[in-house]
């Protein structure tokens, strides 16, 4: 059995503060992205012409190559044509049927090949850059490459997803690589929104800030055209008014932040459990019942938590290991674990699986104890003569007695208020001067 290569990504040089005060330094726990180093050696006069004579031939033969397609595309053209009069169609038909695609696609696995390549370029691009045609005929001349096991292969796939996730997650190593990357990124959301807002008239505001007074972009905003005065006629603040107030809040709670305790992380994800579930379940009044999932919240609200990293699915107070809360915290800023709604078959499906558990003995959820005096008659009701306990009926008889002598009583009194006869000083002398 062949032995696969190693395959892991090697671990970037640490920073030092020579480096100065980066987001990798400030956050070492995270994995970094090795920086591009390119040795461009410079070209002598005689490779300079080799490669302007290459140039030319490549024009030249592009050239070829595209009045070559355009005659057959006009071919093809005139073929569509015919066709399409022949079966009395029309054109836009056929080139949706030939054309058609699929614009929302599934992520596709890591494929055996990608997962070689990567691994036959850590053991060729030691310290030099090697073209891709290159690497991959060298793997494929490699007979450790040839007839592994799927063990082997599974080791080589795990090392293309890490190296894909570190490359989309790493921290960048340099403010200057931080500072490129967030306003490549940028330029492509506010292409992302102009497009949404066009097609679904979406209202998107975005704002954006560095968190560090080290960082090196500059904060910035982005909104459609029909969220432009949003700010102002809500806040009364301007879109740069808003950037300004979120840099300062940033780069300030990061000087004050104090580190996450398991209290605070406790807190946290319940906050955002219960507020996902009221946005998903469209409901302010929803609120989340860890024991009775299944029927209070699953059947009741029609959504479902996704992504639980514990083992055992209770509230966040329960979990008393700070690495598991910090996983599942981590989970859920990142969405990996997040509310989703089920559709009435779903509800259905996990209504029958309910009812299969309790046929099978199984307890879900936890039931209420019943009341006491469940079964009696509650509230001001007459209460039904029982010969079973004749000595509190007769209790109740004298005691509503009592009451009604009691009412017939005040009712013989004369009306309440003062006799005529009893006059205040201050109004008798008050009467005597108005008489004068």
């Amino acid at each position: 059995m062949s032995t696969a290569p190693p395959a892991e990504l090697e671990a970037p040089t640490p920073l030092t503060s020579e480096h100065g005060d980066t987001h990798a330094l400030r956050n070492p726990h995270l994995p970094q992205q090795a920086p591009r180093i390119f040795n461009r050696a410079k070209l002598t006069e005689a490779q300079k012409a080799t490669r302007s004579l290459q140039a030319a031939a490549q024009k030249e033969k592009h050239a070829a190559i595209v009045s070559s397609l355009d005659a057959l595309l006009v071919k093809h053209n005139t073929e569509m044509d015919e066709l399409s009069k022949e079966h009395s169609v029309a054109r836009e038909y056929l080139n949706k049927l030939h054309l058609q695609s699929q614009h929302f696609k599934d992520k596709r696995e890591v494929s055996l090949i990608n997962a070689k390549i990567h691994a036959k370029a850590l053991e060729v691009n030691a310290g030099k850059l090697s073209k891709l045609r290159e690497i991959r005929q060298l793997m494929l001349d490699d007979p450790a490459y040839q007839d592994m096991s799927a063990e082997d292969e599974a080791v080589l796939k795990e090392a293309l997803v890490a190296a894909r996730n570190t490359k989309k997650l790493g921290a960048r190593t340099t403010n200057k690589s931080a500072a490129m990357d967030f306003r490549a990124v940028l330029e492509e959301i506010n292409d992302m929104v102009s497009a949404l807002s066009s097609r679904t008239g979406a209202a998107v505001v975005m704002f954006a800030s560095r968190s560090h007074l080290e960082d090196m972009f500059e904060p910035n905003w982005i909104c459609t055209d029909n969220a432009a005065l949003f700010t102002m006629d809500t806040l009364d603040k301007g879109m740069w008014d808003m950037t300004r107030l979120l840099e300062q809040w940033a780069c300030a709670r990061a000087k004050t932040h104090a580190p996450d305790t398991l209290a605070s992380m406790r807190i946290e994800c319940c906050k955002i459990i219960n507020g996902g579930l009221k946005t998903v379940a469209q409901s302010n009044i929803a609120l989340m019942n860890y024991t009775n999932y299944d029927m209070n919240v699953v059947q009741k609200y029609s959504v479902k938590l996704v992504g639980w990293t514990y083992t055992r699915f209770v509230s966040p107070h329960d979990i008393h290991t700070i690495d598991d809360i910090r996983v599942l915290l981590a989970a859920l800023r990142s969405g990996a674990c997040h509310w989703m709604r089920l559709t009435k078959a779903q509800i259905s499906t996990h209504a029958k699986e309910i009812e299969a558990r309790e046929a099978a003995g199984e307890t879900v959820g936890k039931k209420r104890k019943k009341r006491s005096d469940t079964g009696t008659k509650k509230g001001p009701r007459k209460r039904t003569v029982t010969d079973s306990n004749p000595a509190a009926e007769a209790s109740r008889k004298r005691a509503k007695a009592v009451s009604k002598s009691k009412e017939k009583a005040k009712a013989q009194l004369p009306p309440s208020g003062r006799s005529a006869s009893v006059v205040d000083s201050d109004e008798s002398e008050a009467n005597s001067q108005a008489t004068d």
